[in-house]
């Protein structure tokens, strides 16, 4: 096979996909789902093109592209909450995609004028000025519709509402727990199986331990599985990888200590891991091995390593306050014994 001569940019994989991504989808739905929606006129869709200028068509009210949507002027949901604005000709001008997906739920002066990416500032948008002070005109055109969704429900039934919207949040959670719990699973059922016809499968993270029988080998159980044998430090960092996906990182640090678990930022992993790390902390870079590198933990934008090398007399010790953290979520025994609560 010939060589590939050239490859455009660096190999990009796919994002993992996360439940809990889709948590602000589910907030959006509770209060889309309440907004009236008020069919305008043909009269009054003339009206508004006019104020905004716009006499051979419509087009972006914000940069003057081809008009793709109508966007709402004033947000429906700021903070996770409705704004009690709806949909009506009165809060809805043209717009192109990149400035509704842009502007969000900004007040609409604040982006336009504002660093935002494919805002009309940042992307040098001559008339602005002009732009803007048709849409201020158009917002004195006729006063937007406000309507107070907890009054006009009632205390009870808006309540309970919201209660059923933070129980799906909460489940959600949950089930991204046990999604990443099963996720890492079937990662590493999967590089067992590779690498025995491929010595080198890539950057797959398994389970480590060979399953020996010892005086210091430990069980890991999680939701979904039960780990073969482990040594000290790798029961650690399966007790570690479990917990931390329903606990957060820097509360797992202080159960372990400061300085053998910690954070860089970004979503990091191998070399560019490596070398962030042993920037952030001072680590000789000869030490590598002296830390779970290739089996990082990723939470909230940030990056953390276990160490892999301090996991003496006291492991057991760290370990039981490992589970303390998370009753019934994860638990350890010595291999040969009972579990330990």
């Amino acid at each position: 096979m010939p060589p590939i001569q050239k490859i455009a940019g660096p190999f990009l994989m796919p994002k993992v996909i996360k439940i809990t991504a889709k948590t602000a989808t589910i907030t959006n739905a509770f209060v889309n789902g309440l907004i009236p929606v008020v069919k305008p006129t043909k009269e009054q869709v003339e009206e508004a093109l006019h104020i905004l200028g716009m006499h051979d068509g419509p087009e972006c009210a914000y940069c003057g592209d081809p008009m793709s949507e109508w966007d709402h002027l004033r947000p429906l949901i700021v903070d996770k909450q409705p704004t009690g604005h709806i949909s009506e000709i009165h809060n809805l001008v043209p717009s192109c995609g990149k400035c509704n997906q842009s502007k969000g739920n900004k007040e609409w002066r604040a982006w336009m004028f504002g660093p935002a990416a494919k805002s009309p500032k940042s992307r040098g948008v001559d008339d602005i000025d002009a732009r803007a002070a048709r849409l201020v005109e158009y917002e004195a055109w006729v006063p937007p519709t406000v309507v107070q969704f907890g009054e006009l429900l009632g205390s009870d039934v808006w309540d309970k509402h919201w209660q059923r919207h933070a129980q799906i949040i909460a489940l959600m959670k949950e089930a991204q727990g046990f999604a990443d719990v099963m996720r890492e699973r079937i990662a590493e059922t999967y590089l067992a199986e590779l690498s025995k016809v491929d010595p080198h499968p890539g950057q797959i993270v398994a389970r480590s331990g060979n399953g020996a029988a010892g005086a210091d080998r430990f069980v890991v159980t999680t939701p979904v599985d039960e780990s073969v044998p482990l040594a000290k430090s790798h029961a650690v960092l399966a007790l570690v990888r479990a917990l931390s996906h329903a606990v957060p990182c820097s509360t797992i640090r202080a159960a372990l200590s400061p300085a053998t678990f910690r954070p860089v930022d970004g979503t990091l992993s191998g070399d560019a891991l490596w070398n962030a790390f042993t920037s952030a902390h001072d680590i000789d870079r000869s030490k590598r091995s002296n830390w779970f590198i290739n089996s990082p933990i990723h939470q909230d934008g940030n990056t953390w390593v276990l160490a892999s090398n301090v996991w003496g007399k006291r492991a057991e010790d760290k370990m039981r306050r490992l589970t303390e953290l998370g009753p019934g979520w994860v638990s350890f025994h010595r291999h040969g014994d009972s579990v330990v609560a």
